[in-house]
């Protein structure tokens, strides 16, 4: 492991550092909106992501005794770094992590060094899943600033510790894009938090989480292939993916693709002119068998859901932009579904059930 554990964890500003700890009683509800990260940047959408936690503000609440109680294991693990205080920053890291990692002292010490030079400017936000939280601080590193995840878990004692290495929380990459994707970069843009107004659809997200916590994705509108009270957005990609299985089934998808797909190194046109002859007839095979079988309305993004067989779902990523429906990914042939940060998509999971549709709306 690189002994500099601070710049490895943050990524040289640009990925996470994963800390939290458990949900305390006086949580309320927080709404943020989806923010997907396509091969064309940083979409934000009218989904919004709902969960457990706790706003801060702009306060210095970590450094003041009485307000530090509401997240005093974010207080005592700072504090520890900023002192230098080898003996409190050990009995604040998770025992399991702490375990299975060799030099822990020269890691510790890089870390310290580090830290030096960073200012915890503020920490808005602490979000809750299940039985681990996370604390959202903007740092300034010199002359440059970023947000920064920290996140504790429980232990078997009942105790919530540091856990300096997290890639595999979900929900936590989730914030990270939201709070990177702001219009200014120290602000953070919330949803109404615990509100479903404009929302007629729900989808729970109980994978992403831990315990019995279970994060929500409010959706404005969801529904099937006719899509008669769908805006004229969702009508157009339901027409462009029409479109692309017309051009698949007359095996003439190059204009298509070139006309329709946004140029980019990582998507459609790249894998087209990539793939050999046998890739791309799997590719038709596929089309041939498509049938729309829901669409989900995540503006400016549609997510059209195809079943391509027995058990088997297909979701085609469409942008609508300036009026115009662009195709911006297939998981024909990417992983389009990674765009929601899930090894499976909740969407393509929850497409098998009978009522789809109607499993999503909410009740009013």
């Amino acid at each position: 492991m690189n002994s500099s554990l601070w710049w490895k964890l943050c990524g040289a500003l640009s990925v996470a550092v994963f800390c939290g700890s458990v949900a305390q009683a006086a949580n309320s509800v927080i709404s943020i909106p989806l923010v997907i990260q396509s091969e064309v940047g940083p979409i934000r959408t009218v989904g919004c992501l709902s969960f457990a936690g706790r706003k801060f503000g702009d306060r210095v609440w970590w450094i003041d005794s009485a307000a530090a109680s509401e997240g005093q294991e974010f207080a005592d693990l700072i504090s520890s770094i900023s002192a230098k205080d080898s003996a409190r920053f050990r009995s604040l890291l998770d025992r399991t992590w702490a375990k299975s990692i060799e030099k822990v002292g020269e890691q510790e010490s890089a870390l310290f060094s580090q830290f030096q030079s960073a200012r915890v400017l503020k920490v808005p936000i602490a979000a809750n899943f299940g039985a681990e939280r996370l604390y959202l601080a903007w740092i300034e590193f010199g002359s440059k600033a970023a947000w920064v995840p920290f996140y504790f878990v429980k232990g078997e004692d009942g105790r919530f510790r540091y856990l300096p290495e997290r890639s595999d929380n979900k929900m936590a990459s989730l914030m990270l894009d939201w709070a990177r994707a702001g219009r200014s970069p120290a602000v953070l843009n919330y949803c109404a938090d615990g509100s479903s107004a404009g929302f007629r659809s729900s989808l729970p997200l109980a994978t992403l989480v831990s315990g019995d916590s279970v994060a929500k994705l409010g959706i404005p509108d969801v529904g099937d292939e006719s899509a008669l009270n769908s805006s004229s957005a969702v009508s157009g990609a339901l027409a462009l993916v029409r479109q692309a299985q017309v051009a698949a089934q007359a095996r003439e998808f190059e204009k298509y693709i070139n006309t329709y797909s946004l140029p980019s190194k990582d998507g459609m046109r790249a894998w087209w002119s990539g793939a050999d002859s046998d890739a791309r007839e799997r590719f038709f095979n596929a089309w041939d068998a498509a049938k729309v079988h829901a669409w989900v309305d995540l503006s400016p993004i549609t997510v059209v859901i195809l079943n391509i067989g027995p058990k088997q779902f297909r979701s085609v990523y469409v942008l609508n932009q300036n009026g115009r429906s662009e195709l911006l990914n297939m998981s024909f042939v990417a992983n389009a579904d990674s765009l929601l940060k899930l090894p499976s998509s909740p969407l393509l999971v929850r497409a098998n059930e009978r009522n789809f549709v109607k499993s999503l709306r909410l009740e009013k």
